[in-house]
């Protein structure tokens, strides 16, 4: 597996490397998913990082895609219509999202202290729409569905639906979270 071959990943020095296929063993022993157990069950254990991540959590897709060479983090970007750059924030920033939502932390009018890298303006409508806010939390939303759009097996509905169906009570309302008028009718929202 590749990403036990240090020598063939682009490791920064100052990254903490180490812990990384530490975290990873740890997240495939904890998983329950049927194709983690056939792989421990069928092929000794030996899980490949293609069946891995898909239990690892943003904080190790995010130290994955930073380990990867240079050419396969162009690729892997340029598939969801981003350059390497942009996905390597992109991760980061949902990594800090997400542990907001995993650790109960108040998510719908909140601000974020890494800002996503955006491609340039007429590239993609939701971009666009989304340019002005950067940090709030329907932005982070908005950069979950566009990657889900270009995800196979993914359902592009149900992320818009669960937002339509968001409470409005106590004046809270999906406002709150950045979206404004018209974010239904932009791509990926609409698919």
């Amino acid at each position: 597996m590749i990403d036990r071959k240090q020598e063939l990943l682009s490791i920064d020095r100052s990254q903490d490397y180490p812990k990384w296929p530490a975290k990873l063993d740890r997240q495939v022993a904890d998983s329950r998913e049927e194709f983690i157990i056939h792989h421990r069950n069928n092929r000794n254990s030996v899980i490949p990082v293609w069946v891995a991540v898909d239990v690892l959590d943003w904080g190790g897709l995010s130290y994955l895609f930073s380990f990867d060479p240079l050419n396969v983090r162009d690729d892997v970007a340029q598939h969801f219509g981003l350059n390497a750059a942009q996905l390597k924030s992109w991760l980061r920033a949902l990594k800090v999202a997400r542990n907001v939502c995993a650790h109960h932390g108040r998510f719908y009018n909140r601000y974020y202290s890494l800002t996503p890298k955006l491609p340039g303006r007429g590239r993609s409508d939701s971009l666009d729409f989304i340019a002005p806010l950067k940090d709030p939390t329907f932005a982070m939303l908005t950069l979950v569905q566009h990657l889900a759009s270009f995800t196979l097996g993914a359902n592009p509905r149900i992320f818009p639906a669960t937002l339509r169906s968001f409470p409005t009570e106590s004046g809270m309302t999906l406002g709150s979270t950045g979206a404004r008028e018209g974010w239904e009718s932009l791509s990926p929202w609409h698919p």
